[in-house]
């Protein structure tokens, strides 16, 4: 199976539940259409609160998925230039490209080969 992701950009609000005990939080896209949502938490002391904070930072990252897969995608191409460039460590460039590779083809749901991910549309191979 292979679908598109939800078009960019998203946000992520604070979802508070009648009785003010209870919070999630919701990835919305821009036409506010829930895109995800966390776990509901009971609003609590100590570690309770730990925990939505966690959530918290979690939705802040998902809503930032597609503006940073687009990002990665487009830097891809100059630090894929840099690989045989004097000026930088060859190995160093050379595992960035990589891991770049690797987590552009997790976004995109694509299989990965033992050398590499195998990516389409040209971004890589």
């Amino acid at each position: 199976m292979s679908a598109e992701h939800t078009p960019g950009p998203w946000k992520s609000e604070p979802v508070a539940y009648p009785a003010g005990k209870d919070i999630s939080f919701e990835i919305l896209d821009a036409n506010r259409r829930v895109v995800a949502q966390t776990i509901m938490r009971e609003i609590g002391k100590g570690w309770r609160n730990e925990i939505i904070a966690t959530d918290e930072a979690n939705a802040r990252l998902m809503a930032a998925a597609p503006e940073l897969l687009e990002a990665l995608i487009m830097a891809l191409p100059y630090v894929e230039s840099c690989e045989d460039d004097p000026a930088y460590k060859p190995m160093a460039v050379k595992l960035r490209v990589k891991m770049m590779r690797a987590a552009i083809a997790k976004a995109e749901g694509q299989s990965t080969r033992r050398d590499g991910p195998v990516l389409r549309e040209g971004v890589a191979s």
